[in-house]
């Protein structure tokens, strides 16, 4: 991975976390509210789990189902953008 790939992640992953934010969300609650343990949706958030992945029981692809459903994240879903695209 380029040095250029990892500062545009850094960048969407702080643009989710502000989004997140701006909602006035707070990780713990929502998190709870929905029935998803905080540190998944902690990670998730930060980009460690993208949904790719389909480990974790698609608790990643869960809780990035239910961020665009409240408005939080925006575009395509990891898993389903095409190598192409990539």
């Amino acid at each position: 991975m380029s040095e250029i790939q990892k500062a545009d992640e850094t960048k969407e992953i702080s643009e989710l976390r502000k989004r997140f934010k701006s909602k006035g969300f707070a990780v713990k609650s929502w998190a709870t509210a929905y029935g998803f343990n905080h540190a998944m949706v902690s990670l998730t958030l930060d980009g460690k789990f993208s949904g790719k992945n389909r480990s974790r029981k698609k608790v990643s692809r869960k809780i990035i189902t239910q961020l665009r459903e409240d408005g939080v994240y925006e575009g395509e879903f990891a898993w389903e953008v095409s190598d192409e695209k990539l």
